[in-house]
């Protein structure tokens, strides 16, 4: 008959034990302890697992040293081998289907009828409302007894708490349309233009000489002849320190002795220290 082998790890409990059950397709299911270390299974958790093998039509097996769980399969009637080797030779137990005990005594309807009065007084052939009633009676009596002798249990479960993280990687998409458990996620792009304007007093003053000084200056022909002025022609004062000035465009002194012609000028430097005070 076909084995189902299914090693356990230390880190194993009920619930993924009975998930690795599930997937078996065997008449079968041998459960191999590690060689070292112990799996969180408790003798209540192993009657869990032999009433999970029942629900999957299969037969539980054993392959185990731990002394608390051989005992405990031993007491549950579970087959229990050394190795894996032992349990695909030796043959495994037969099951025998368990017969639910009677829990009321046999009744012998003879004597029960036996008992009863005569016929005569019970005859309701002709009385229908009486017959309807007295069924109704009894149904409901019958009803009464089965709720009140209808075996219940609770049982509370408490699993144990086991935090678990796992580490995705996530990428956002544009062309995604919905979230990927591959951890892609869609993403849109928008485009927003921010403008921020702040001011604040100044705490004092400075100059910063950016324009030159600008002005007309008076040439004055002291020839007879006349005389051109070309632009860009520098001038100098007569301070101590001597600023020099320049001709913005050109211009022409007529001849004779006294003629002026007046020429707009610039300073070279920019800022007061190229200007006259």
């Amino acid at each position: 008959m076909k084995t189902q082998l299914i090693p356990l790890e230390p880190h194993d409990d009920l619930i993924s034990i009975r998930d690795k059950m599930s997937w078996a397709k065997t008449p079968r299911i041998l459960l191999v302890w590690p060689a070292r270390g112990r799996v969180d299974v408790r003798p209540l958790d192993l009657a869990l697992l032999h009433r999970h093998a029942e629900a999957l039509g299969a037969e539980l097996g054993l392959v185990t040293r731990n002394a608390e769980i051989r005992q405990a399969a031993r007491q549950m009637k579970l087959p229990v081998f050394s190795t894996t080797k032992n349990a695909q030779r030796k043959p495994w137990p037969e099951r025998q289907p368990a017969r639910p005990s009677r829990r009321f005594p046999k009744m012998d309807f003879r004597a029960l009828r036996a008992a009863l009065p005569a016929p005569e007084l019970f005859n309701f052939s002709g009385q229908p409302v009486t017959r309807i009633a007295a069924f109704s009676v009894g149904v409901l009596a019958v009803l009464l007894v089965a709720l009140i002798f209808l075996p219940s249990a609770e049982i509370r479960i408490a699993p144990p708490a086991q935090p678990q993280s796992v580490t995705i990687s996530i990428s956002a998409e544009t062309n995604a349309w919905q979230v990927q458990i591959s951890g892609v996620i869609p993403a849109r792009q928008k485009t927003l233009t921010l403008e921020l304007t702040d001011s604040k007093a100044s705490s004092g003053k400075a100059l910063f000489p950016d324009e030159p000084a600008s002005g007309m200056a008076r040439f004055t022909n002291l020839t007879a002849l006349e005389v051109a002025l070309p632009a860009k022609l520098v001038i100098l004062t007569r301070s101590t320190t001597p600023l020099r000035f320049e001709t913005v465009k050109e211009a022409r002194l007529l001849a004779g002795n006294g003629k002026t012609v007046d020429v707009p000028i610039r300073a070279v430097q920019p800022g007061s220290v190229g200007n006259l005070p």
